[in-house]
């Protein structure tokens, strides 16, 4: 299952059965060259090797900071990880890890089977995300946990995003998502 939307300068989508490493290999553009942001990988702080120590990468609190990527196809992925990707250097800041909910989505409240009484959380949480992309300015945002989350204001690379995701759905069998609507 697919969801796709736009909200202010941001198009985004959601795919089940998907990964960062499946935006990589359909994208590397995404990541190449740009500034990425690790809030989470494989559901807890990312452990520096002494080789990514001495290619720039930093911890700063429990984010991970790493200065243009060369290579994306070397960059670690898990099965619960939250990324940031920026064109520049971005600001020392509090990231919100949103992946660590496994209920939050992007999508419609009725899209996630949440707990009870998590549908004010989700619509509450949804509103912080989607101010935190407006102050921080990322160009790209990536999760994944129960579904991948891809959320970007460069339109070549969500179409590319798009599209691929779309066709590896269809090649697995899924058979459906909605059509893009502007979020509240």
């Amino acid at each position: 299952m697919m969801f796709h939307g736009v909200n202010g300068e941001f198009r985004w989508l959601e795919a089940s059965g998907q990964t960062l490493a499946d935006v990589l290999r359909i994208c590397p553009e995404v990541v190449a060259g740009k500034n990425l942001v690790i809030t989470l990988f494989d559901g807890g702080p990312l452990e520096l090797t002494p080789r990514q120590i001495e290619q720039g990468w930093r911890l700063l609190d429990s984010v991970v900071h790493v200065p243009k990527v060369e290579n994306p196809a070397t960059l670690p992925t898990s099965s619960c990880d939250e990324w940031y990707i920026f064109p520049a250097t971005p600001a020392n800041q509090d990231f919100e890890v949103f992946v660590a909910y496994p209920w939050f989505t992007l999508g419609p409240t009725g899209a996630v089977k949440a707990q009870p009484n998590t549908r004010w959380d989700l619509k509450k949480l949804q509103r912080i995300f989607w101010q935190d992309m407006e102050t921080m300015e990322p160009e790209t945002y990536m999760a994944c946990s129960n579904r991948l989350i891809f959320v970007t204001r460069n339109a070549d690379n969500f179409s590319k995003v798009l599209r691929g995701v779309s066709a590896a759905l269809k090649q697995a069998g899924g058979d459906g998502f909605s059509t893009p609507k502007q979020a509240s």
